[in-house]
C-alpha cells in the first residue's frame, strides 16, 4: 500500500517532444486538404485532425496524473518548425496552430508557462536569432571579444526565442506563456540522478563534417566541446538545413528533390531525366552524340556515363540513407551516440562529478523512437537512453521503425515513454503504450509505472486513427507526385 501511495505521488516534471516539422506538408501537425491529392495544398492556419486529436488525448492523460498544482513544462527538442522544406510564414503560423491547440483559450492549463526549447538542425535559425540578438545587445557596452556559441550544460534556460515568444503575444490569453532557450544540450541533476536533454543533430557526422575536415586536414587538436562543435558546424548547418525553407521560392524545389531521393524509383527516374538532359545541354557546345563513347567502348555512352556518376553521387547517398531505417538507430549512429556521450558530455558531467549518478539521455532527430540502456566508459552505470521519434512521412514507403513518442520526466528525473504510434502500413491497429528501458530498472521507475497506471489505449483511439488517415494521405499524395508506376518493377508484381 505504501508503494502505490509513493507511486500515485509522482509529478510529472517535463515532457518532451521532437521533430514536429511544423509548416512541413510532410508533417502529419500540418494541415493539408484531404480532398486534393495530386499535389499537398497546405492549410496552415487550420489544426490537422492529428494535432486535434493528439492534444485531446495528451489533455486527459496529464488531467489524470496530476497529483499538485505544479504543472509539467513542454520541452520541444529540436525540429519544432521545419525551416528547410516550408517557408517561415507557414511554419509560423503552423506553430501558432499548434499551441492554441495544446493552451486553448477558456480552458484549464496543462502545461506551465515557460516553454523550453532546444533549437536542432532544422531550425538552428531560432538559435541563430538569439546569438544575433545576444551580440547586438553587447555592442551596447562596446564590441564583444566573442560570440556566444552555446549555453552550458547546467544553466537555468534564459534566452527568449523572439520569433516564438511574438507568435504567441498575438494569441488571446497566452500573456504569461513564454519560451526559454538552451543549446545545444541542457542538464539538471540530483543527487541521484542526472538527465541530459539533446536534439540529436550531433551524434550524426553529417552535422560535425566541419570538424571532422579540421581534424583531418587542418590538423587541428581535436576538440569535442559543445563549443567548438557549434562554432565550427553552425553556419553549415545554418545553411544546409534551417535556411533553405526562408527563401520560400527554393524551399518547395528542395522538398521536392529530397522526395525524389527518398524513394528508389522515383530517385532512378530522376537519375535517368538528369543525364539526358545533361547529355543535351552539353551537345550544344560540343561534338558529343548519343551513340557509343568510342568503337572500343561500344556498351558505353556519354548519357549512361552521366547516369552512372550521378547515381554514384545522388543514387548511393539515398540508398544508404534507406538501409538505416532497417534499424532504430544504424551502426554509424550507435557510434555517433556514445561518442557524444563519452566525450562532449562526459566532459561536462565530470566538472560536477555528475558521472557517479544514474545518467538519462533523452534525444530525437532520428524520427525512429526507442529506449535502451548503454554501458560507456567514464560513466558509474549504464546510460538510460531514449529517443522521441518524429511526426513526419519523409518517405513514400513507410517503414516501421519511424514513429514518434513523448518522454515523460519526474521531479526524481526518472523517465518513461510514451509510445505514441510507429508506420506500420495500416497493417495492425496503433496503440498507445508506456516503455522503459527494459529489465531490472525499470522494475523502480516510478515515472513508467504512473505512466502505465494512467495510460488508457482507448482514450488515444481517435488520434490513431487520425495518425493513420494523415500519413497514408500523404504516402499517396508524394507516390503521385514523385513516383512514376511505369519505371517500377513493383507495380508488374515483382520485388
Amino acid at each position: 500500500m505504501a508503494e502505490k501511495t509513493m507511486e500515485s505521488s509522482v509529478s510529472t516534471k517535463y515532457i518532451c517532444v521532437s521533430d514536429l516539422h511544423l509548416g512541413a506538408e510532410y508533417s502529419v501537425l500540418t494541415h493539408i486538404d484531404p480532398n486534393i491529392k495530386s499535389f499537398f495544398s497546405k492549410q496552415p492556419d487550420t489544426p490537422s485532425d492529428t494535432l486535434t486529436e493528439f492534444a485531446a488525448s495528451l489533455r486527459s492523460l496529464i488531467e489524470s496524473m496530476k497529483v499538485s498544482q505544479d504543472l509539467p513544462k513542454l520541452v520541444l527538442m529540436g525540429d519544432i518548425l521545419d525551416l528547410s522544406f516550408s517557408s517561415l510564414p507557414d511554419a509560423s503560423r503552423t506553430f501558432t496552430t499548434f499551441i492554441k491547440a495544446l493552451f486553448p483559450v477558456g480552458s484549464a492549463r496543462i502545461f506551465a508557462d515557460e516553454i523550453i526549447l532546444l533549437p536542432g538542425n532544422h531550425d538552428h535559425h531560432l538559435w541563430k536569432s538569439i546569438k544575433d540578438r545576444w551580440f547586438e545587445n553587447q555592442t551596447e557596452h562596446g564590441i564583444p571579444a566573442h560570440v556566444m556559441e552555446v549555453t552550458s550544460l547546467f544553466d537555468k534556460p534564459s534566452f527568449s526565442s523572439h520569433l516564438l515568444n511574438n507568435l504567441i503575444r498575438n494569441i488571446t490569453d497566452l500573456d504569461n506563456l513564454t519560451v526559454v532557450t538552451a543549446y545545444p544540450n541542457l542538464g539538471e541533476m540530483t543527487d541521484e540522478r542526472c538527465l541530459v536533454l539533446h536534439h540529436g543533430h550531433f551524434i550524426e557526422s553529417t552535422y560535425r563534417v566541419m570538424s571532422l575536415i579540421a581534424d583531418w586536414y587542418l590538423k587541428e587538436e581535436k576538440d569535442n566541446s559543445s563549443y567548438s562543435l557549434e562554432q565550427q558546424n553552425g553556419p553549415w548547418i545554418e545553411f544546409l538545413w534551417s535556411s533553405i525553407g526562408v527563401n520560400s521560392a527554393f524551399g518547395q524545389t528542395a522538398l521536392d528533390l529530397y522526395s525524389i531521393l527518398n524513394d528508389p524509383a522515383a530517385a532512378h527516374d530522376l537519375v535517368k531525366r538528369l543525364a539526358t538532359s545533361s547529355l543535351a545541354a552539353l551537345s550544344s557546345t560540343l561534338p558529343i552524340g548519343s551513340g557509343p563513347i568510342s568503337p572500343q567502348l561500344p556498351g558505353m555512352t556519354y548519357e549512361g556515363l552521366l547516369a552512372g556518376i550521378y547515381d554514384l553521387t545522388l543514387g548511393k547517398a539515398t540508398d544508404s540513407e534507406r538501409r538505416s531505417y532497417d534499424s532504430v538507430l544504424s551502426k554509424s549512429g550507435v557510434d555517433g551516440l556514445k561518442n557524444y556521450l563519452t566525450t562532449t558530455i562526459l566532459d561536462q558531467l565530470l566538472s560536477k562529478n555528475a558521472q557517479q549518478k544514474e545518467t538519462t539521455f533523452v534525444f530525437g532527430h532520428t524520427h525512429k523512437p526507442f529506449q535502451d540502456r548503454i554501458s560507456l566508459m567514464g560513466y558509474a552505470e549504464p546510460v538510460n537512453v531514449f529517443n522521441t521519434g518524429g511526426w513526419v512521412l519523409d518517405n513514400p514507403d513507410m517503414v516501421v521503425t519511424q514513429g514518434a513518442a513523448l518522454v515523460f520526466i519526474d521531479q526524481n528525473l526518472q523517465a518513461a515513454s510514451l509510445r505514441l504510434f510507429n508506420n506500420n502500413n495500416g497493417e495492425q491497429a496503433h496503440q498507445v503504450y508506456a516503455a522503459g528501458v527494459g529489465g531490472y530498472p525499470d522494475t523502480k521507475n516510478q515515472m513508467l509505472s504512473r505512466l502505465n497506471q494512467a495510460v488508457n489505449p482507448d482514450d488515444w483511439t481517435k488520434f490513431c486513427a487520425a495518425f493513420e488517415r494523415g500519413v497514408l494521405l500523404r504516402a499517396e499524395i508524394a507516390q503521385r507526385r514523385f513516383f512514376n508506376p511505369a519505371t517500377n518493377p513493383s507495380s508488374n508484381g515483382e520485388d
